[in-house]
């Protein structure tokens, strides 16, 4: 088993675990990091028909015959919601592979 699977399990088992501590399923929103960016976690909340969003970390193809990105059609997608959120300075890491990822704000 590699950690892919062990991140998509551990946030599986934290989705069903609050979906069964709400008197009406179905009616949490689970709000994710990258981390829960991954195929079989989407599968199985599709199939339960949860709500959900996920910060995405990688622009993958949406499917095998359509040559669209997720970017893309999120771009092409409906807004229902807009908001801003102040952030805070992020100052400029000493560590390069930290950089790459969170770079300055």
């Amino acid at each position: 088993m590699d950690s892919t699977d062990l991140e998509s399990d551990r946030w599986r088992g934290a989705v069903d675990l609050f979906e069964t501590q709400f008197q009406s399923p179905g009616q949490v929103v689970h709000v994710m990091d990258r981390e829960g960016d991954q195929y079989p976690l989407f599968s199985h909340m599709v199939g339960q028909d949860y709500r959900f969003v996920i910060r995405a970390s990688r622009n993958r193809m949406l499917s095998d015959n359509d040559h669209e990105r997720l970017h893309d059609a999120i771009e092409s997608g409906v807004s229902t919601v807009t908001r801003e959120i102040p952030l805070s300075r992020r100052k400029r890491s000493k560590l390069p592979k930290t950089r790459k990822v969170t770079p300055p704000r």
